[in-house]
């Protein structure tokens, strides 16, 4: 007997649905093990709740029939004319009408991927207007991305899958019609792992040690680094920085941010002065901008940066702590890509993302790095990553990545919930190193605030202010009675 109970409805379209109620069977069924007939009265109440979910599943679609005959006439009223139905397809460019909002192509391949995922979700059941969408499909397919009972993904990965949909919904659905992804029943909870930031600062110890590593074998990236440890910069703003935005005379830049728009004026420390001075009498000031070669990375394959700057962190960081390239029991993907495709066909998901997967396989067994996957498929790095690790469950086999040969792995941590690691040393880490190492030195809060372009000191304190527990133990102690601080005896 399967441990859940299961119902069905007739949809609006009049085809049958069949559904996970979510709720456990429990106690003793009746006898022979079916359905029919009656159990014990544990197995009695789990039925009845199953019951009361379908009737509510079933009420919920009427609900929704009659919005949509609501809007439609509400639409003819208006107009005079007949409603062209919009496909569900609309939703994979409805973003491009947000013409208001300045955003990044790498953030837009992101949300197109999201929108990607649902959309194709809608034309696997058979879906094919966006007025057809109701709350009840909303909900299922939330229920794909994230079950709070066994999540694979964070809540907060939910809700940003969640929010690119209802975006996208919003600017695709007549005005009047009801955004099912607005409904106040799908909220979903902040959870621990919503709050859990994994990227790391760096001591100073650790900033002389990262900067002495890159200066030896990769100089571009050390100056790079520089750049972002002394002002803390973000990585698209340190790789557009132009001379321009210089004033070796004051010792001051003056830049506009890419991502919030913020004008910054922020000091010229002495060892970032060293390396501009360096750049402009060696000829590098003949491009507009600081650091050409970071610039044109940054447009062609932002990716190629953040590999070289991983390269510094182990060269630096990673023997002190173990290594730990992750080769233990792994194999090479080439040798058993005909294992894990099978292996990979016989799991339960949407034709269109195995064939995501696959195509991601074959490409990284060919020996393509995932920047190189992400530009050939149009998917983010992070995604090819994903889809290699659920490949990787699936197989119940590691791979051997590229990463890892390189010992980038030791840069990354094991999520607690999540297919993907998180980084703890990127380009991002310089940020949060600055912010910790200005603010434990004495900076306020609200002085680096203003410095970062962030809009509230709440913020910078959360996600920025990152100190070891035992960077202010001395401090402390000092603070406190010595009742507190005293060794027992003494």
């Amino acid at each position: 007997m399967r441990p859940w109970w299961y119902g069905e409805y007739i949809r609006k379209d009049g085809s049958r649905a069949v559904v996970n109620l979510n709720v456990a069977v429990e106690g003793k069924p009746p006898h022979g093990g079916g359905v029919a007939g009656k159990g014990d009265n544990v197995f009695e109440r789990s039925r009845t709740r199953a019951l009361a979910t379908l009737e509510a599943m079933r009420q919920e679609e009427t609900k929704a029939r009659m919005t949509k005959a609501a809007a439609l006439r509400q639409y003819r009223e208006r107009t005079g004319g007949e409603l062209d139905e919009t496909p569900v397809s609309a939703l994979m460019s409805a973003l491009e009408k947000r013409t208001s909002v300045s955003r990044s192509a790498q953030w837009r391949q992101v949300q197109q991927f999201k929108l990607k995922s649902f959309v194709d979700w809608l034309e696997e059941q058979k879906v094919r207007f966006v007025l057809d969408i109701t709350v009840q499909h909303v909900r299922a397919y939330m229920d794909t991305l994230y079950n709070p009972q066994r999540p694979t993904r964070t809540a907060r990965t939910a809700r940003k899958a969640r929010t690119a949909c209802a975006l996208a919904m919003d600017l695709t659905l007549p005005e009047d019609a009801p955004n099912p992804f607005r409904h106040p029943t799908l909220r979903i909870a902040a959870t621990r792992e919503d709050r859990e930031i994994h990227r790391e600062p760096l001591s100073a110890q650790e900033v002389e040690k990262l900067l002495a590593a890159a200066r030896e074998t990769d100089r571009e990236a050390h100056d790079w680094m520089v750049c972002a440890l002394s002002t803390g910069l973000r990585r698209g703003d340190v790789c557009r920085l132009r001379w321009e935005d210089v004033d070796l005379k004051s010792k001051s830049l003056r830049i506009v941010t890419g991502k919030t728009g913020a004008e910054l004026r922020l000091p010229i420390l002495p060892g970032f002065a060293e390396v501009l001075a360096r750049r402009r009498n060696s000829g590098n000031g003949d491009s507009p901008f600081v650091f050409p070669e970071a610039e044109q990375l940054a447009r062609e394959g932002p990716g190629q940066l953040t590999h070289r700057v991983k390269k510094a962190f182990v060269a630096a960081l990673a023997v002190e702590e173990g290594g730990g390239t992750g080769q233990h029991a792994r194999v090479e993907l080439v040798n058993v890509l005909d294992a894990v495709l099978a292996a990979v066909e016989g799991v339960k998901m949407g034709a269109a993302k195995r064939g995501r997967m696959e195509r991601v396989l074959r490409l990284y067994a060919a020996g393509k790095t995932y920047d190189e996957i992400a530009r050939e498929t149009g998917l983010s790095q992070g995604c090819v990553s994903g889809l290699l690790t659920e490949a990787e469950e699936a197989a119940g086999k590691r791979f051997v990545r590229r990463l890892e040969k390189w010992g980038i792995g030791f840069t990354r941590v094991k999520r607690k919930v999540g297919m993907k690691a998180a980084s703890r040393y990127d380009w991002h880490c310089f940020r949060t190193t600055f912010v910790t190492l200005a603010i434990s030195a004495g900076m306020s809060a609200d002085k680096l605030r203003a410095l970062t372009s962030h809009t509230t000191v709440e913020l910078v304190m959360r996600h920025y202010f990152k100190p070891k527990g035992t960077d202010f133990a001395e401090e402390l102690k000092s603070a406190m009675p010595s009742v507190l601080t005293r060794t027992r005896g003494k």
